[in-house]
């Protein structure tokens, strides 16, 4: 199993938000990888929203019909 980033929190510790306002790049893997890592927090009972998301992301979310499974926040 890949790293996650969620490993080092205690479920249940409240709501995290992500700005991927600096991400300049992704393909099928790192978007496999970012819902994986949603699947994980969710497990762990975190709530997750992302802010910032780049259009690439969400052409490629769009195009894989995995948007809906996106928690993107305003």
């Amino acid at each position: 199993m890949l790293y996650s980033p969620f490993a080092l929190l205690n479920a249940g510790s409240g709501a995290l938000q992500f700005d991927l306002a600096a991400l300049e790049n992704i393909d099928t893997a790192g978007l496999a990888w970012l819902l994986q890592q949603l699947a994980v927090a969710k497990q762990q009972g975190l709530t997750i929203a992302l802010c910032n998301v780049p259009k690439q992301l969400l052409s490629l979310a769009d195009v894989t019909a995995v948007r809906p499974l996106l928690p993107i926040s305003d």
